[in-house]
């Protein structure tokens, strides 16, 4: 890798060098600007080119003349802080995120130099050199993209060059998508399952909580009188498994009371005799606060494993959509399945669950056979046991 050059002039001052080819390939140096900024003036002749690289320079050394200029790491670090919605662990997670795809490769940019070209040079290199999933290069040129929009409403730049990216396709159809339990595959993984755990399964199979919901169920959030349970925090994710934090749930529309079925109702029950108030309503078998990495490793993987459901394997999520998809197969509304499981907007549980299950489909193609065997089919001599024409053709010939 290309790096500066001391050296001493004839008066006893240290400059550093960095020689390099122009864009006509002529052999040249150049000693302006600090070690700092001409390590970075090298770490651009590698990703730019020297015409870029040397525009970044003048662009860096020009301070003076714009001393409100700041670095694009900086500006994103900034922006990151001050997401007040978010926790403490999601901007950490931010940060992550950052230090691994676009700051190492443009955060030394000062923020009104980078280009669209400079953000599609990263998005090209995580999807085709480091192999990053579609999603993943969605949820960090996201950050960037927020941070971006700020900077022009704050007049730091002009245009936002996130408008004009192009985002990779290339792994859209490997996405991981929701697996529906049959009751009957329900059934099989109870029955191998920890008998500890069988009140949490129950619950979440009945009620469609999600993870950190029910890890943050306490006993007063359950009543036996009302056959009800309160959904109104949740324990937020951390990148560090020790940090365990309660606080609100994920929308305010999670904030819900939902009627359990009579099974759970009883399972539950049995699970709160000798608790207090405010005891979690589930635990790890010891007694301490659900765990969820080691609940998936030492009681979920084996049990699925038992219970044969490994193509795919389910996630504890499907949990949860195996509950609306159940509930979808007897006919209740998306409505009101919207409001049990607290999603936001109506869309979003007709985006997840509107094309559900097999037997609902086949009810669908029943529904429309109807229009098959009405009262028109049977005046054309088409009724049941009656040999038919194709519809196609029936189609074609009536209009």
């Amino acid at each position: 890798m290309r790096t500066p050059k001391r050296c001493v002039t004839a008066k006893g001052d240290v400059r550093w060098r960095v020689r390099y080819r122009d864009a006509s390939g002529v052999q040249t140096s150049v000693t302006d600007g600090s070690k700092v900024e001409l390590e970075k003036f090298c770490l651009d002749l590698d990703a730019y080119g020297p015409t870029r690289a040397e525009e970044l320079l003048f662009a860096r050394l020009s301070d003076d003349a714009a001393p409100d200029v700041i670095r694009l790491d900086d500006w994103v670090a900034r922006y990151i802080a001050t997401r007040s919605k978010a926790s403490p662990g999601t901007r950490e997670k931010y940060e992550q995120i950052w230090a691994s795809s676009f700051g190492p490769e443009i955060g030394h940019l000062p923020i009104d130099q980078v280009t669209p070209e400079d953000i599609a040079r990263v998005i090209i290199d995580l999807s085709e050199n480091r192999g990053y999933a579609d999603k993943s290069i969605a949820n960090r040129h996201g950050l960037l993209a927020g941070a971006m929009k700020t900077a022009q409403k704050r007049g730091l730049i002009l245009v936002n060059p996130c408008a004009e990216t192009s985002l990779p396709r290339k792994t859209e159809h490997e996405s991981t998508e929701a697996n529906f339990l049959t009751e009957l595959e329900y059934e099989q993984l109870r029955d191998v399952f920890h008998p500890h755990f069988h009140p949490l399964i129950d619950t979440v199979a009945g009620t469609g909580i999600r993870w950190g919901e029910a890890e943050a169920l306490q006993v007063r959030d359950f009543s036996y009188d009302a056959k009800t349970l309160r959904v109104d925090k949740a324990v937020k994710w951390h990148p560090r498994p020790s940090e365990r934090k309660v606080g609100p749930p994920k929308t305010p529309q999670s904030r819900r009371t939902i009627a359990l079925p009579d099974p759970v109702v009883w399972v539950l029950d049995e699970l709160v005799d000798g608790k207090g108030p405010r005891d979690l309503l589930f635990t790890m078998p010891r007694g301490g606060a659900l765990w969820h990495r080691t609940f998936w490793s030492r009681y979920w993987v084996p049990a699925t494993v038992e219970a044969g459901l490994l193509d795919p394997r389910p996630r504890f999520h499907d949990l949860r959509h195996s509950h609306a998809s159940w509930l979808i197969s007897r006919g209740v509304p998306l409505t009101v399945i919207q409001r049990r499981l607290g999603h936001s907007s109506i869309k979003m549980t007709s985006d997840l669950y509107g094309h559900l299950m097999p037997d609902v489909q086949i009810a669908a193609a029943e529904a429309a056979a109807q229009v098959f065997r009405g009262p028109a089919a049977l005046a054309r001599g088409r009724g049941p046991g009656v040999e038919r024409t194709a519809i196609t053709g029936d189609l074609g010939a009536s209009a």
